[in-house]
């Protein structure tokens, strides 16, 4: 599933929040997705088509650390997706996280 997503899965209108479930019972966690940058174009490799490498940017609403690794993520459109992040920044409303698809 992730190896066909493209910049026009994640293109105006901004789909809805992205929801973390979080480990030990706490309450979910909500990422709002607030960038998608076209990167540079990926070639084809065997079994895989060409497409255009692209980043999201991700704000995490906690004033907690979320180190890097993989998260998954609920959304209503896209289902179940487990995306490596990374932190990347925080600004006065939470944690920057970044995810690159190659």
């Amino acid at each position: 599933m992730l190896d066909r997503l493209t910049t026009a899965d994640f293109a105006p209108p901004r789909p809805a929040a992205f929801v973390a479930p979080v480990l030990g019972g706490g309450p979910p966690l909500t990422l709002d997705l607030l960038e998608v940058k076209a990167l540079r174009e990926t070639p084809a490799l065997a079994g895989r088509p060409a497409r255009r490498a692209f980043s999201l940017l991700f704000r995490a609403r906690t004033a907690g650390y979320i180190p890097q690794g993989t998260i998954g993520l609920e959304h209503d459109q896209h289902g179940r997706l487990e995306i490596f992040m990374v932190p990347v920044g925080r600004d006065e409303e939470g944690l920057l996280l970044e995810a690159i698809f190659t």
